[in-house]
Order: C-alpha cells, then sequence, then structure tokens
C-alpha cells in the first residue's frame, strides 16, 4: 500500500501517486489507528515492531545491493515506511520513543523528507 503513495512537501503529508487512486496517507493511517484501538495495546506495539522490521530489511537489503550509489541516502519503501510511522505517532499522540526504541539510530539520523 505504501508504494502507492508519496510525501506532499505542500501538505506535508503522504498522498496518492495517481490522483485516481483513490487512498490518501493521513485517512490511512487514522484508519489503521482506529482499527488498531479496538484492540489490546500489544497490537499497537507489535505492528510498530513489524514497520521496524520492514524499514530495517529494507535498507538493509538495499545496501546488500550493487546498484546502491550512495551509503546516505534510504531507499524509497523505508522512507515511506518511516513517515507513515512518524505520522502514526503523530496522530496517535504516542511517544515516540517506542519506534526509537525499535529502529536503529543511525536510520531515524539519516531519515529526512523528500
Amino acid at each position: 500500500m505504501l508504494g502507492k503513495l508519496k510525501w506532499s512537501k505542500d501538505i506535508s503529508t503522504l498522498v496518492a501517486k495517481n490522483p485516481r487512486g483513490g487512498i490518501d496517507g493521513a485517512p490511512l493511517v487514522v484508519g489503521v489507528i482506529t482499527i488498531l484501538k479496538q484492540f489490546h495495546s500489544s497490537n499497537t506495539t507489535k505492528f510498530i515492531g513489524y514497520l521496524a522490521q520492514y524499514v530495517t530489511s529494507a535498507v538493509n537489503s538495499e545496501r546488500g545491493s550493487s546498484k546502491s550509489s550512495s551509503g546516505t541516502e534510504l531507499p524509497p519503501q523505508a522512507v515511506k515506511a518511516l513517515l507513515f510511522l512518524e505520522q502514526f505517532c503523530s496522530f496517535s499522540k504516542m511517544s515516540r520513543k517506542l519506534v526509537d526504541g525499535l529502529l536503529p539510530s543511525y536510520l531515524m539520523d539519516r531519515f529526512t523528507h523528500e
């Protein structure tokens, strides 16, 4: 799903790459938050852990590939997942300490909005 989104600097959120795509980042994030609120809080922690694991594996697989030109740029799928996590924390009023504990610090240091 994140592959169908891109970052919009104008409105500071994820938006559909294709205007007819029918999906925007903010409603997607709020929808996921709403669904997770229906369950025990441990499910939210697991979800964030899985996303953090996805980011880490995307970065490691990109680093292992030969087409990686510079070691300072994160792969696009990792950036989108980090943007999703950032909005998730913001919209759910959740402390970012959980995400910081699950992701290596160098990823957050290199993370910038596109």
